[in-house]
């Protein structure tokens, strides 16, 4: 084959590809300047959107989502649009980019400007003590530090974001020893809680013994007892230290309060009820005592009337009887009375019928003796002895006639 009909084959077989590569060219110049069309379209809100952007980060954010947009659809028209350096296509592209960066920092930025409050709170709350708002405080701060970061890295590279972020990080330390401090009183205070739970189960108890209907004297010593038992154990609380600030900010510490507190009231209703169940049983043992009283008084009372009526009976009886003592005695001396009289009486008349019958023997002697004198003599001398005397009184004659009775003597 000649070098002639070579380069002739080679211009029939090259022909098409040609023919292809300069159609190919042809439509590439046309998509590539609807591309740049495209582009500086997206370009246009991408410089509004960085001018925008601290007066309304929103529209900001809108504006440049349509700049990507339309980057896209250029680059999807033409992908040699991301690398071109013709109409300063990539001076734009690298502009946006930055503007990019300054729209999410501005958007960044006020979570970020939160977070480093959120910081500041808790360095001051540290310094007071209360490590729980601190903490509290720095966890809120990580959120938000997190928060603005993940919306663009570079908010922690501004000058003034990065030099409060480094003292951040200078406080995590100190907090960190301030949360090893208070996990050791958080531990202590568990304690002291379980002590005053334990005192405030303990009154507890004691309520239930003395809250009964009627609280006998054994019901009031044991529930003294349990209360005094709950004293103990709340006083073994370790609630009389000084209280920090960081102490009375949490909430366990707030808890053994309610607790404390708890038993203290517990133990207060407990003491009044023990004392009102004393005053209530003192009434009523000065009430049996009373009543005890008042039925021995009765009794006694009962006991001096019945005394009082057995003796005054007894004396019924001994003035009855000595009554019918005398009225016998008396009887008796009228019966010796009239016995005597009776025994005068007979002896008199004994005497008498003794007397009349000397009397009658002298008189039958007398008889006799005038019989044998001489009656005569005896006529005589009585004549004269009659006519010289005086007259004689009756009275005498019964002299006279006594003389025999003399005899009869």
């Amino acid at each position: 084959m000649t070098k002639k009909s070579a380069n002739a084959r080679l211009i029939y077989f090259a022909a098409p590809l040609l023919c292809a590569l300069s159609h190919n060219a042809l439509a590439e110049g046309a998509n590539f300047k609807q591309a740049v069309a495209t582009f500086k379209q997206g370009y246009t809100a991408c410089t509004e959107a960085q001018q925008i952007r601290s007066k309304d980060i929103n529209q900001a954010m809108e504006l440049f989502d349509k700049y990507l947009q339309l980057k896209d659809k250029a680059a999807q028209l033409d992908p040699v649009i991301l690398t071109t350096t013709e109409q300063n296509i990539s001076r734009e592209i690298e502009f946006c980019e930055n503007a990019r960066q300054d729209i999410l920092r501005t958007k960044a930025f006020p979570l970020m400007e939160s977070a480093l409050d959120a910081c500041e709170e808790s360095k001051n709350l540290l310094g007071k003590s209360n490590t729980v708002d601190a903490t509290s405080a720095y966890k809120r701060y990580e959120e938000l530090y997190k928060k603005a970061t993940e919306i663009t890295p570079s908010i922690a590279k501004v000058s003034s974001v990065s030099i409060k972020v480094g003292r951040c990080d200078n406080l995590k330390k100190k907090i960190d020893e301030a949360e090893q401090k208070l996990a050791k009183v958080e531990s202590m205070i568990q304690t002291d809680i379980k002590q005053a739970s334990k005192a405030l189960e303990t009154c507890n108890t004691a309520g239930k013994t003395i809250n009964v209907k009627q609280p006998s004297l054994p019901n009031i010593s044991k529930s003294s007892e349990f209360l005094k038992q709950s004293e103990t154990e709340l006083a073994a609380v370790a609630n009389k230290r000084e209280v920090s600030s960081a102490m009375s900010s949490m909430r366990s510490y707030q808890q053994l309060g309610n607790v404390v507190s708890s038993a203290r009231k517990c133990q207060g209703d407990v003491g009044a009820s023990i004392a009102e169940a004393r005053t209530a049983l003192k009434a009523a043992e000065e009430t049996r005592a009373n009543a005890t009283k008042e039925k021995l008084e009765l009794e006694k009372q009962l006991a001096e009337k019945t005394r009082l009526a057995r003796e005054a009976q007894e004396k019924a009886s001994r003035e009855k009887q000595e009554l019918e003592l005398k009225e016998k005695t008396k009887q008796e001396e009228i019966a010796k009375m009239n016995a005597l009289k009776q025994k005068e009486l007979e002896e008199r008349q004994r005497a008498e019928q003794e007397k009349q019958q000397k009397e009658a023997e002298a008189r039958s002697r007398l008889k006799e003796k005038q019989k044998n004198s001489d009656w005569s003599a005896i006529v005589g001398s009585e004549n004269n002895d009659s006519s010289t005397a005086a007259p004689v009184e009756p009275a005498k004659t019964e002299n006279k006639a006594g003389d025999w009775r003399d005899l009869a003597k």
